[in-house]
């Protein structure tokens, strides 16, 4: 009998430490198993809060603003959907909260969808991403500036990355008569799979490329050994159907609070 996909803390400590090896740039430890990531580059709060922490406790928001200041960050940390509330509370008029979709899916909910015959999928297992893979990144948006906040920020970061221990990527480049149109990633420690940075070029959206690589990335990580694979997006729009639409299956809204 199949059960629902659950998120576990196991699912959420696993996002961060493969993260390490992809736009985070490192972690601090804080109180009482408290840790703040952060990106050196990249300024989001999405790459820049703490986990695990309580901000109710002076000691845990002391060291939360501390850690923000030093990089000329916004105080910000990251809480599970089910303590949302009670943080909220505690801190009263000084935060706010953005949400974020956690999807999960397993051998048991993935489509077997055959990949269109036009994409060509080509993977790659180094650290950094190849260049095309970089070309899809920075062409996404017919908006320059938008762009630009990649070329910038992200590329840069992904290619610097280096592999931690115990973590292994797979970067996906799709190409229709030998353009690149199409990216994306599965990162793994141990069990999990995590699922990011899936997009295609702003000329070649809407053409199901996007699913199409993310399906192959989702099969390849569960044919090499993954439990089950997880990821994050924005609530209720396009994207959130298009997973859905796969297999991936909707379990928790945590939130990011800045203060």
């Amino acid at each position: 009998m199949n059960t629902e996909p659950k998120l576990t803390d196991q699912h959420v400590a696993a996002h961060f430490e493969m993260q390490l090896s992809g736009y985070y740039s490192g972690k601090v430890l804080g109180p009482n198993g408290s840790s703040y990531f952060y990106s050196e580059d990249i300024p989001s709060l999405s790459w820049n809060h703490s986990v695990l922490a309580d901000p109710s406790n002076s000691s845990h928001l002391n060291f939360i603003k501390d850690q923000a200041a030093c990089r000329h960050r916004q105080p910000a940390f990251f809480v599970r959907e089910s303590e949302l509330k009670h943080v909220m509370l505690a801190l009263g008029d000084k935060c706010s909260v953005a949400r974020e979709q956690w999807m999960i899916c397993s051998r048991d909910t993935l489509l077997e969808t055959p990949i269109l015959g036009e994409l060509e999928v080509r993977f790659s297992k180094e650290a950094v991403p190849p260049d095309d893979y970089c070309y899809v990144l920075e062409n996404l948006f017919e908006d320059n500036k938008l762009n630009d906040r990649f070329r910038n920020f992200y590329v840069p970061t992904l290619k610097r990355s280096t592999l931690k221990a115990g973590t292994s990527v797979s970067h996906a480049v799709g190409y229709v008569e030998g353009e690149p149109v199409t990216c994306g990633s599965v990162y793994r420690a141990g069990s999990f799979a995590g699922l990011y940075s899936v997009g295609s070029i702003a000329s070649r959206q809407n053409r199901g490329y996007g699913r199409q690589v993310s399906l192959a990335l989702s099969q390849s990580a569960l044919n090499e050994g993954a439990g089950d694979i997880f990821l994050q997006c924005v609530i209720g729009n396009h994207v959130e159907r298009l997973y859905s639409s796969i297999g991936y299956v909707s379990v928790e809204k945590p939130g990011l609070i800045s203060i």
